[in-house]
């Protein structure tokens, strides 16, 4: 019975492992940012870059602008 009881333990954990590598296939790897999973830089202006993203709940592509790191003043 514990043998029984271990061996369907390592199975829901291989399939629990599987199920996470298709997940993280299907983002593509994609930065997450809040709700957010950032794809390809569709633009950059002088201030911020400009990303096609789609909303977790929402599914449905969106723009995230993200400003840039500010540089520090020069004396």
């Amino acid at each position: 019975m514990v043998f029984g009881a271990l061996v369907i333990a390592a199975i829901a954990a291989l399939v629990s492992a599987l199920k996470m590598l298709q997940l993280e296939s299907e983002l593509g790897g994609g930065r997450r940012l809040g709700a957010y999973v950032l794809g390809r830089r569709i633009g950059e202006g002088g201030m911020a870059n400009i990303y096609l993203a789609r909303h977790d709940l929402l599914k449905r592509p969106t723009a995230v602008k993200l400003l840039k790191p500010r540089a520090p003043p020069t004396r």
